[in-house]
């Protein structure tokens, strides 16, 4: 399997640069500040759209089978993205899930859902050569931040930011509320 560090690196920097996106903050700060929900969608479209200009080659909504045993309902499934640098076609896709919840809670069983679908993958056009799973939360209290990183660095051994997402500079200590979304990777 190609190096999940070095995967991990680039999915990390594909979504840092994506995020400092003016026009994506802006977008996620009025996500954040109208409380709207069914956002997970869009902004797959919008992290498509970013890594297509980047010269990845990229598809969404990619057909898999799952092993029927683990889940007997829904033996077809869709991964929400999957990414490969150009030059290296015949190593495999990345295969990403995102998830985009308001608490913290329900973005935990979101994520645990998300690895068991990839893990039960018995059959896909593509060859998957690591998968990750991105998370975004809406709710930044102090004490659900602090939960979240904990949650993820030391059981998903993951990595957690939480994004300043309003339009002032990012080193200016505004008082905007709802200006802040936590993100997920592991």
């Amino acid at each position: 399997m190609h190096d999940r560090k070095m995967d991990f690196e680039l999915v990390i920097n594909l979504l840092n640069s994506f995020l400092k996106n003016k026009d994506i903050r802006k977008r996620l700060h009025y996500i954040v500040d109208n409380r709207i929900n069914d956002w997970e969608k869009w902004l797959q479209i919008e992290f498509e759209q970013f890594i297509a200009a980047k010269r990845f080659q990229v598809k969404r909504e990619v057909t898999a089978y799952l092993d029927p045993f683990l889940f007997p309902q829904n033996r077809l499934s869709k991964v929400d993205i999957i990414l490969c640098q150009n030059k290296s076609l015949n190593d495999g896709f990345i295969f990403i899930e995102f998830k985009c919840t308001k608490s913290i809670a329900a973005l935990k069983r979101g994520l645990e859902h998300d690895k068991l679908k990839i893990q039960s993958i018995i059959d896909c056009e593509y060859k998957i050569r690591n998968s990750f799973f991105v998370g975004f939360h809406l709710n930044c209290k102090p004490k659900e931040i602090d939960n979240m990183d904990t949650y993820v660095t030391e059981i998903l051994k993951g990595s957690y930011a939480v994004f300043k997402i309003c339009p002032c500079p990012a080193n200016h200590n505004c008082n905007c509320t709802n200006n802040e979304i936590g993100v997920v990777l592991c």
